[in-house]
């Protein structure tokens, strides 16, 4: 099996306008292990500050979450739930998708192949 070295959490933010949604884009590159799984929390809960509450989450550089990523998701997911926001994820690496199978987090947050699919996806 490689071994991969430990890659710092890089995360982006970007507005996009598609349609009639604002969306908020946030692309996500590196280890989301504990300390930077609170990092994300502390960026995705400073987005739901804001007033798009689409928020859609590029994986694709995503090498690594663990089991405090998974909890940030899943506290984000209930706060845009009550906010009556959505949340999409876009290109998770394989490894990432592997851990949102496991998990079940598949079932509850839809998963795009790309971005432009994602913002199609508008509702």
């Amino acid at each position: 099996m490689k071994h991969m070295e430990f890659q710092p959490l890089v995360m982006d933010v970007q507005h996009v306008s598609h349609g009639e949604e604002n969306v908020l884009v946030l692309t996500i590159r590196g280890d989301a292990g504990m300390t930077d799984a609170f990092r994300m929390g502390d960026t995705l809960q400073d987005l739901l500050s804001q007033p798009e509450h689409v928020i859609v989450l590029d994986l694709a550089g995503l090498q690594f979450i663990g089991g405090e990523g998974i909890d940030v998701l899943l506290t984000v997911r209930e706060r845009i739930i009550v906010e009556k926001g959505q949340m999409r994820l876009v290109q998770p690496t394989p490894e990432v998708r592997h851990i949102l199978e496991v998990t079940r987090l598949d079932q509850i947050l839809p998963i795009y192949d790309s971005l432009e699919e994602a913002l199609a996806a508008g509702g």
